[in-house]
């Protein structure tokens, strides 16, 4: 096994990410080379990274620490639970006609990637619609999805049962896709309405 000089840096590596050790040891010893050792249950590898231009280096080790970061594209369940009570709060402090026409106009600051809100009357009226204002004023308590689930139903009920909060799952075209997706919209109850904001998980 070869001694690195003493220009060079030395970098145990395991995992998932050994190229991006190897170029923070490279960042850290001046681009002078570094060799990369990672353990072997039977012989120790050793991989020799050449030499690179400074700005290169960076930007491969910037984009290795960004990819984890990037990889998710959605909303989460825990992203549409803080819509959902922010929508609340908005209409508190609006009034429901404001907060309605934000909602359907698509505020951006009730737009979250695939996330967005909508309200509905315990009676299965829409009363706001984010992704699809020709819903809006519609009687919908009959509505199904493709496959035969009355969720609009289900979510009045549902709301009746768990004021404070209640997911369901369904299937509903996702507005970045714009395929139909199985969706899992959270609901609380306010007043005599169902504020919700769902994910595609």
């Amino acid at each position: 096994m070869q001694t690195p000089r003493p220009d060079r840096g030395v970098v145990v590596c395991g995992g998932r990410f050994p190229r991006l050790f190897g170029l923070l040891a490279m960042l850290k010893s001046g681009f002078n080379g570094v060799e990369m050792k990672r353990p072997n249950r039977s012989k120790p590898m050793t991989h020799r990274i050449p030499h690179l231009p400074l700005f290169v280096g960076i930007a491969l080790a910037l984009s290795c620490l960004a990819a984890p970061a990037l990889a998710s594209t959605d909303a989460t369940k825990d992203d549409a639970v803080a819509m959902v009570k922010k929508g609340i709060a908005f209409i508190k402090a609006n009034g429901a006609d404001k907060g309605y026409a934000a909602f359907t106009a698509k505020d951006p600051q009730f737009i979250d990637r695939d996330l967005y809100l909508v309200v509905y009357g315990l009676d299965g009226k829409c009363l706001a619609h984010g992704a699809n204002a020709k819903q809006v004023g519609k009687d919908l308590i009959e509505l199904t999805d493709i496959d035969g689930k009355f969720f609009v139903k289900e979510r009045v009920a549902m709301v009746k049962a768990k004021p404070t909060g209640a997911w369901q799952e369904y299937k509903f075209t996702n507005p970045v896709t714009k395929k139909i997706e199985p969706k899992v919209m959270y609901c609380e109850k306010l007043a005599e309405t169902a504020v919700c904001g769902g994910v595609y998980p």
